[in-house]
C-alpha cells in the first residue's frame, strides 16, 4: 500500500507527499467531503511507510502501541477493502483542505540506551535552534523507568543548551530539571 492514491506531484518530498495523498484517502473512510485532520495524517504516514520498520510503526512499537490504540474511538474499522474503496476516492490535485488544528510536530522517540543517542539527540538540537519556528513543537521522548516517559522541549533555548552541552549517557539529561514527564497533548 506504499503507492500513493493519485500520483504524488507537489512540492513536497515523495514520501510526505504520499503521506497526504493517503491521508486525503483515510477521510473517505468518514464520509465525503471531509477536511484531512490529525488521525488522517496519522493514517497517512503508516500507509506511506507500510514496511514493519517503518519511522511511524517504530515510534508506536516503541512504547507498545497499535495504530488502532491511536486513533479516535469512534474512527471507522480500517479494513484493506475500505482503503482500496477510499483512495478510488483521491483526485491527482493537491490535498484536501486540513483541519486548522493540524500542525507540524517532530516527536523523537529517543533510545537514551544507544551508543550514538546523544550526537542524534545534539543534531535535533541543533535543527531546533535553525528550523524550531516551522514546527508547533520539537521533542525527543525517552522511557526513564517501566512506566515515566520524561521529554526535552527542543523549542526551549534552555533545554537546547543543556542537550548542546551534555556528555554520554543521555538518561542523565531526562533525569534533570531540563526534562518533564511527557504530555501528548
Amino acid at each position: 500500500m506504499s503507492q500513493a492514491p493519485g500520483g504524488s506531484a507537489s512540492k513536497w518530498s515523495g514520501s510526505f507527499a504520499d503521506a497526504l495523498q493517503w491521508a486525503e484517502a483515510s477521510t473517505a473512510l468518514r464520509g465525503a467531503c471531509q477536511p484531512v485532520t490529525e488521525p488522517d495524517l496519522f493514517l497517512g504516514t503508516l500507509l506511506a511507510h507500510p514496511d514493519p520498520d517503518g519511522e511511524m510503526r517504530r515510534l508506536i512499537g516503541y512504547f507498545g502501541l497499535t495504530a488502532r490504540d491511536l486513533l479516535p474511538d469512534d474512527f471507522p474499522k480500517v479494513t484493506r477493502e475500505s482503503l482500496l474503496h477510499a483512495a478510488a476516492t483521491v483526485g491527482t490535485g493537491s490535498p484536501a483542505s486540513r483541519d486548522e488544528r493540524v500542525t507540524q510536530i517532530i516527536v523523537d522517540p529517543h533510545g537514551h540506551h544507544l551508543e550514538d543517542s546523544i550526537v542524534k539527540l545534539q543534531g535535533l538540537a541543533r535543527f531546533a535552534a535553525e528550523h524550531g519556528d516551522a514546527f508547533h513543537r520539537i521533542e525527543a521522548l525517552s522511557r526513564v523507568n517501566n512506566t515515566t516517559i520524561k521529554v526535552l522541549d527542543l523549542k526551549i533555548r534552555a533545554v537546547r543548551e543543556a542537550v548542546l552541552a551534555a556528555k554520554p549517557p543521555p538518561i542523565d539529561l531526562y533525569l534533570s530539571s531540563v526534562a518533564v514527564v511527557y504530555d501528548p497533548e
